[in-house]
C-alpha cells in the first residue's frame, strides 16, 4: 500500500523591488556602465505590471534619452503617494546621467571614462524608488545579495568583453 504525505502548500516566496544603493553601484560600475540601462528596463516593466500600460520597456529604454524623464516622474508620483516629501531636481539628475553616457563617445579622452561614474546621478532616484518598494510592498523579502540574474548579468557582460579582447587579437 502506498502511501500519501500530505504537504502544507507553502505561498511562493515574494521578493521585493528594493535593491540597496551598494548593490546597485558595484552592478554598475563593474558592467562598465551598462547595468543602468538594465535597470531603466526592470523599472519600466515593474511600471508596465503596476499600472497595466500599454508600453514596451524595451523600446522604452532603448530611447532613454526620450523616455528616462518620464520614468522618474512616475516613480516620483507613486512615491509621493506613499509619502515620499523630498523634491529631487529630476529633470537635472536626468540630463547629468544622460551627459555622462553619452560622453563615453570621444574616443581618446579621459571623458569616455565618464560612463563609468554616470550611475552616480541615478543614487537619489534609485532611493526614491527603493522609498516607493519598501512602502508599496512592506511583506515582501529584501536581498542581502546579489541575486541570480544579477550575477549572470555581470557575468555575461564579462564573458563578452573577454570574447570581444580575444576576437581583437586573433583578427587584426
Amino acid at each position: 500500500m502506498i502511501q500519501e504525505t500530505k504537504t502544507e502548500l507553502t505561498p511562493p516566496v515574494v521578493y521585493s523591488y528594493y535593491q540597496s544603493v551598494r548593490h546597485f553601484c558595484i552592478l554598475s560600475f563593474f558592467s562598465l556602465g551598462m547595468y543602468p540601462f538594465f535597470w531603466f528596463f526592470k523599472h519600466w516593466q515593474y511600471l508596465r505590471d503596476e499600472k497595466k500600460l500599454d508600453i514596451s520597456p524595451s523600446f522604452r529604454t532603448a530611447f532613454t534619452l526620450f523616455y528616462g524623464y518620464t520614468l522618474f516622474n512616475e516613480f516620483e508620483l507613486l512615491a509621493i503617494e506613499k509619502g515620499y516629501k523630498k523634491n529631487l531636481p529630476l529633470f537635472l539628475i536626468f540630463i547629468c546621467f544622460m551627459l555622462f553616457s553619452v560622453l563615453v563617445s570621444i574616443k581618446g579622452s579621459l571623458l569616455s571614462f565618464c560612463i563609468l561614474f554616470s550611475f552616480i546621478f541615478l543614487i537619489p532616484v534609485h532611493r526614491m524608488m527603493n522609498f516607493y518598494y519598501l512602502k508599496a510592498h512592506e511583506h515582501a523579502i529584501i536581498r542581502d545579495k546579489l541575486s541570480k540574474g544579477e550575477k549572470r548579468f555581470l557575468r555575461s557582460i564579462w564573458i563578452g568583453l573577454f570574447v570581444i579582447a580575444f576576437l581583437g587579437i586573433i583578427l587584426p
